[in-house]
């Protein structure tokens, strides 16, 4: 089944013939021509943009990951030595349990005008 109307740029208006609906040919005018190239100017400079932009968020996450990772590390070496710390006092505890410390019961004193105690 056939169309009765064709809106066409065609002069033929007869049935049964080829008719274009477009020109085959697009011609751009110098000002088409600059609205494209500023189209496309403005399309690469918000590319560029959204780049830069994602490049400076991901160098403000690698220093705030640094920090926290230097953080991290102080805190590891501060409780490793405050470990050390308690260990050496636990250690000192048990000897001091030892039987083989004794209280002392007589405690000598250098006088106040020795030469060792002037030193």
């Amino acid at each position: 089944m056939g169309r009765l109307y064709i809106s066409s740029y065609s002069k033929n208006s007869q049935l049964g013939t080829k008719k274009r609906t477009l020109p085959r040919q697009i011609t751009l005018g110098p000002n088409a021509l600059k609205f494209i190239a500023i189209v496309i100017f403005a399309a690469l400079g918000i590319v560029y943009l959204s780049q830069s932009t994602r490049g400076a968020n991901l160098s403000v996450e690698l220093r705030q990951l640094d920090t926290d990772q230097q953080s991290l590390e102080r805190q590891i070496e501060r409780l490793n030595a405050e470990s050390a710390r308690l260990k050496a006092l636990d250690n000192i505890y048990s000897q001091s349990n030892n039987a083989s410390m004794q209280p002392s019961s007589k405690i000598n004193y250098l006088p106040g005008s020795s030469s060792v105690a002037k030193k």
